[in-house]
């Protein structure tokens, strides 16, 4: 196993600090923000996909760049586990 991520906040900096402290082999694929300005994510997402990796769990729905990932590992035929955030509940 080896944990493919873009290096950001949040869940990735979560699973980062798991890797580290199993040993688990990490490669960051950051966002190149000065050439590709918005679409740095989902470039970021296409070096992803080059480097052949075998699936993704994808983290909310809400995120059009993880959401981006997902959809086009899948038309490659790759294993994608989509995890859902929890639901918004409404304070009576």
């Amino acid at each position: 196993m080896i944990l493919c991520h873009k290096g950001a906040k949040g869940v990735e900096k979560i699973a980062a600090e798991w890797a580290r402290s199993r040993k688990v082999p990490q490669i960051i694929f950051r966002p190149n923000w000065p050439a590709f300005k918005k679409a740095a994510p989902f470039r970021a997402n296409d070096e992803m996909i080059r480097a052949k990796v075998k699936g993704a769990i994808v983290f909310g729905t809400k995120s059009g760049i993880a959401l981006n990932l997902a959809d086009k590992l899948e038309e490659k035929a790759k294993h994608v586990s989509r995890i859902k955030g929890p639901e918004k509940t409404r304070d009576a």
